[in-house]
């Protein structure tokens, strides 16, 4: 049975990285980088919210390039993450 239980904010983003977390623990990388780095690309941009994995994502290189206050609604900001994407040499 799934229990229900009401997060604060903070609590709910805790929550969030924790779990995200151990899933990349497994992973190692942000899966959409290995997609990425498979299409040849230099830049990967990843949207979020801040009540979402915005500061999980922090973690491992991306950057903040541009927000939305207050979108999609009243007291949230959209954010939009960049990181550079490094080829290896052959």
């Amino acid at each position: 049975m799934i229990e229900f239980r009401s997060l604060s904010k903070d609590d709910n983003e805790a929550e969030l990285i924790a779990l995200l977390s151990k899933n990349q623990e497994e992973v190692k990388k942000v899966p959409a980088e290995q997609l990425a780095i498979k299409e040849g690309s230099s830049l990967i941009t990843i949207p979020t919210q801040d009540h979402q994995a915005k500061t999980f994502y922090e973690k491992f290189g991306y950057h903040d390039f541009g927000k939305l206050d207050n979108t999609p609604f009243i007291g949230t900001t959209n954010h939009h993450l960049v990181k550079r994407i490094e080829h290896e040499k052959n």
